[in-house]
This record gives structure tokens, C-alpha cells and sequence, in this order.
């Protein structure tokens, strides 16, 4: 889980650091704005997801939880980046 949490904060981190060198600071901060809140909110999915994983463990369900797809807003934040 651990690793799971540092590989969205460094993916996050990284996606910052091009807004702020590619894109003007108006537009830069509002896509900071929306970055940080996917951040927290993929956060949220990894602990919630793991906290899943370890409650249904006992009870015979062993597997990994699978990763989750990117969401249509960082698809579209990505595009917009590119820009």
C-alpha cells in the first residue's frame, strides 16, 4: 500500500511541475487546483481499496485489488497540459 501511495504522490508531483513550467500562472493554478483534488481523491481510492482488501482477507478472498482506470478528468487535464 505504501508504494501505492508514493507512486500517485510522484505521479501527481510530476504533473504538477509541467503545469507550472508549461502553462501560464492563471491557467496553472486552476489546473494545480484540479490536480490536487484528484490527487487526494486517488488517495483516497488507494487507502479505501487496501482497507477493503484487508477486511475481506480473513474471510477467504486473497487476491490483490486491481488498479484503477485514470479518470476522464485527468485524461482531460492531460490534454489541456499538452496544450
Amino acid at each position: 500500500m505504501a508504494a501505492e501511495l508514493a507512486s500517485v504522490s510522484s505521479y501527481y508531483a510530476s504533473r504538477i511541475a509541467a503545469a507550472r513550467s508549461s502553462l501560464n500562472p492563471a491557467d496553472a493554478a486552476a489546473v494545480i487546483r484540479n490536480l490536487k483534488n484528484e490527487e487526494a481523491l486517488a488517495m483516497r481510492a488507494v487507502i479505501e481499496k487496501w482497507q477493503a482488501y484487508f477486511l475481506n482477507a480473513g474471510n477467504g478472498k486473497t487476491s490483490a485489488p486491481k488498479r484503477p482506470r485514470p479518470s476522464k478528468l485527468g485524461i482531460a487535464l492531460q490534454q489541456l497540459a499538452k496544450r
